[in-house]
């Protein structure tokens, strides 16, 4: 009876746990465009405004994106979430929250893309990756696409975290993993967006033994392209010793 109550518990409590993790985030953008408010938020004492539950899109605003749909967007000191619906825009400041902002979901749950608060900026997770911004955030659910808010305009997040790591790999510029949270979204002079990726290379030395190296990289975060590699400056005098 004592093993019965105790698998019962125990399944109970992963339950709860499966639960709680699923409705993590405050919004969630579904794949048909739809937007949902998580009406239990306030669990965690966090007041939606209004217009809890779903809400329908209607139309874009007619401004220059702030506040146009699903948007994160630092005000001083304060973190505010805004969401437009057919009944209007719901505030919510998360600036203090510390669970699952928004999340995109997409076809496969490699793709879903999540986005929290970490060290003062805004977090873009995917598949394990997380890149880190100071820029405000938008989403429109219609195309389910992510904007950032740089100096020069709203920029599309065209390449996704994941992607560009992956896009670093392929190009074996970084073979050895990437840092905990040394991925960053930067605007570049040229006005690019770009994923600035600290990782590590492992090269072998005359075939005998690996030496790893920190190597860092920028790769464009509208065609996943590689736009610059930093190298020891040793590297290259020396590359007749790698193989």
């Amino acid at each position: 009876m004592k093993k019965l109550l105790s698998s019962v518990v125990i399944c109970f409590g992963l339950l709860l746990f499966y639960v709680s993790d699923a409705e993590a985030a405050l919004v969630t953008v579904r794949n048909d465009g739809r937007v949902v408010l998580n009406v239990l938020s306030s669990v965690n004492g966090f007041e939606l405004g209004t217009n809890e539950g779903e809400l329908e899109i209607t139309s874009l605003p007619a401004d220059d994106g702030d506040d146009s749909l699903v948007t994160l967007k630092r005000e001083g000191e304060k973190v505010n979430l805004s969401v437009l619906g057919d009944s209007g825009i719901s505030y919510l400041d998360v600036t203090s929250f510390k669970e699952k902002i928004v999340e995109l979901e997409r076809q496969r749950p490699v793709e879903e893309i999540g986005i929290y608060i970490e060290d003062g900026k805004f977090a873009i997770k995917q598949g394990g990756i997380t890149a880190l911004t100071d820029y405000s955030i938008s989403v429109d659910p219609q195309d389910n696409e992510l904007a950032l808010k740089t100096s020069s305009g709203m920029k599309f997040l065209t390449v996704l975290p994941l992607d560009a790591v992956k896009s670093a790999m392929r190009a074996k510029v970084i073979n050895g993993g990437i840092k905990e949270n040394s991925i960053a979204i930067e605007e570049q002079e040229s006005g690019e967006l770009a994923y600035i990726i600290n990782g590590k290379k492992v090269i072998s030395i005359v075939s005998i033994f690996d030496f790893e190296i920190d190597v860092a990289t920028k790769v464009s975060a509208q065609t996943g392209e590689l736009i610059s590699i930093d190298n020891p400056p040793w590297l290259k005098a020396l590359a007749f010793l790698f193989v």
